[in-house]
This record gives C-alpha cells, sequence and structure tokens, in this order.
C-alpha cells in the first residue's frame, strides 16, 4: 500500500518536494496546505509546476490538512523568519499522530545544545503522545552538512578538521524574503541584517556542527562566527529583485566549532522525500542523521593546529 502524504509549503524548495510526492509511486498525496490566499485552491499539479491535474487541491489550514488522514506530512514551509509558527505546527501535526519529514524549522535538524528546552521538550512531548517522529533534512540544514561528512569522514584513520563550504550564486534566486529581509542582500551595509545579528549564524548552522561533534564523539567548547561583505559597484537585477549601487552583493560567513582550543568543524554557507519511509519506521520523537540509515563516523578525532 502507498503511503498517505500530505504537504506542506509551495516554495523554491516546497514544489520540487511536492512534485517528487506527485511522480513517486510509493507515496499518494493526501493534501496540500499553503500559506498564500492566492495559492488556496489550487490543484497540487499546477503547485508543482506539472501540467497534470491530481484532483487536490491547496487549503490554507492546518486542521483541513490533517482531517484527509495523512500517515506523514512533509513541511516545508518557511521557517526562518516564523521559528515559533513553525514550532507549533510541528507540535500539532506530531500530536495528531503524524509523522513528519521536511526542511523546517532548520533548528530541529539537532536542537540538542542549542535550541532551548522548553522548546524541545513540546515537540517531543507531542511525539511521544501520538506515537511519531519527525527527521529535518535538506540542504541546508542537511545532507551536505551531514551525512557527506560523516560518509567521507568514515574513510578516514584519523581526521584534524572537517569543512564544509557553500558557494552559491543567489542571482537566480527567487526569494524575496530570504534573500532581502534574512540575509540583507541589497540592503546598505551600515544596516546589520537578520542573519547577520549577533548569534544568528550560531543559532542556524549550531546544530549542524554540533550533530558533527556528536557523531565523532567529540565535545565542542564553543562556537565561533565572523562574515564580511561587499557592496555592488553598479545597479543591476537579479530573480527576487533590484540591486542598487553600493547595496550588499556578496557576502561570506563562516561558523567555527572550537576543539581543544582549535577550529574543528566549519561550517561555511543542505533529501527529503526519500526519507519518508525511514521516518515512518523510526521511534517516536526529533530523529536526525544519527538516527537514520547510512550513517557513518570515524573512530577517532584529532583536533589539530590552525594551518
Amino acid at each position: 500500500m502507498p503511503i498517505r502524504v500530505a504537504h506542506v509549503g509551495t516554495g523554491n524548495v516546497g514544489r520540487l518536494a511536492l512534485a517528487g510526492l506527485i511522480d513517486s509511486p510509493p507515496y499518494e498525496l493526501t493534501g496540500v496546505c499553503v500559506s498564500s490566499p492566492g495559492k488556496v485552491g489550487k490543484d497540487a499539479g499546477e503547485l508543482a509546476g506539472l501540467d497534470i491535474s491530481t484532483s487536490i487541491t491547496a487549503v490554507g489550514d492546518l486542521d483541513d490538512l490533517l482531517a484527509t488522514e495523512p500517515e506523514v506530512v512533509v513541511y516545508c514551509a518557511m521557517g526562518d523568519t516564523r521559528l515559533r509558527d513553525a514550532l507549533e505546527d510541528c507540535r500539532r501535526i506530531l500530536a495528531a499522530g503524524v509523522d513528519i519529514v521536511g526542511t523546517a524549522p532548520g533548528l530541529l535538524q539537532y536542537p540538542w545544545q542549542t535550541l532551548p528546552d522548553k522548546y524541545i521538550a513540546p515537540i517531543e512531548e507531542a511525539a511521544r503522545r501520538g506515537g511519531s517522529s519527525i527527521f529535518i533534512t535538506g540542504i541546508d540544514p542537511g545532507f551536505a552538512n551531514d551525512l557527506l561528512p560523516f560518509t567521507l569522514a568514515g574513510t578516514c584513520q584519523i581526521v584534524e578538521r572537517i569543512r564544509c563550504t557553500e558557494i552559491a550564486d543567489y542571482a537566480t534566486y527567487d526569494g524575496a524574503t530570504v534573500m532581502f529581509d534574512v540575509m540583507g542582500f541589497g540592503k546598505p551595509l551600515d544596516e546589520v541584517p537578520m542573519l547577520l545579528q549577533p548569534g544568528v549564524l550560531s543559532l542556524a548552522w549550531g546544530p549542524a556542527i554540533r550533530q558533527l561533534a556528536a557523531g565523532l564523539d567529540v565535545e565542542i567548547e564553543k562556537i565561533t562566527e565572523d562574515y564580511e561583505r561587499i557592496p555592488a559597484p553598479e545597479a543591476f537585477e537579479i530573480a527576487a529583485g533590484h540591486i542598487p549601487a553600493g547595496g550588499l552583493a556578496a557576502l561570506r560567513f563562516e561558523i567555527r566549532g572550537i576543539v581543544d582550543g582549535h577550529p574543528a568543524i566549519v561550517a561555511a554557507a543542505g533529501r527529503i522525500v526519500n526519507a519518508i519511509p525511514a521516518v515512518v519506521a523510526a521511534l517516536p520523537g526529533i530523529r536526525t542523521t544519527l538516527d537514520l540509515p547510512l550513517v557513518t563516523a570515524p573512530g577517532r578525532f584529532l583536533a589539530a593546529a590552525p594551518l
């Protein structure tokens, strides 16, 4: 029997995941939930960018989605700017006895030592009460920052440092909220955007660093962060909108996990549909890359001095 799956969020990532659900015989799509009133009532095929009709139309209320009786919800709603709302969505879904795989909220990739217990406890309690599981991954926060480093480290006798680097051309990324409000592109350099406020980088990528540390059996002493920004020499257009001359045009940031006084795990600034069967089979609670199949870790870690 196909696994009954409902879907939340049809933005840049969500519509790709939705298309994967529609095209995958192992899954039966039961419903789609959206946040934009303009998308309510539209066919799931259209929202996924597919030239097909599924006869499943989008709803704007989570209760209506859960009424379709899914076994799993793929959660791809915005989490960066609505962390508490996203956590509450997940709590409600888990309490209803429905498993979750998704890309948000990213802190649930590995929340311990990063997210206060007052936010973790309701998620765990809902999962216990509902007999349900949640697994958050993706390119950002997971996969490139956890699964691949573990897999590659599994080929090593000694690991001195793990460095994960993302190099991206955001000119084609049409998510205005993330581009302008979160990352600050196009903004004056004397204006500090949400992402670069003190502690936010460590909050966003701390779970990835701490999960790598847990898999390597090392203790992170502290997490440090820094960044640099470059202004646009002239005005130009990108998919998300306008970048004025002098506005932020390039951003580099680095988050370091310190072990024995030296940077040991460095995240320099991302698999959900395929994880559904493993999450359905998992024990109730917050599940991470450390709980699911195909995870490897080396038997020894040796912190190296700075290069």
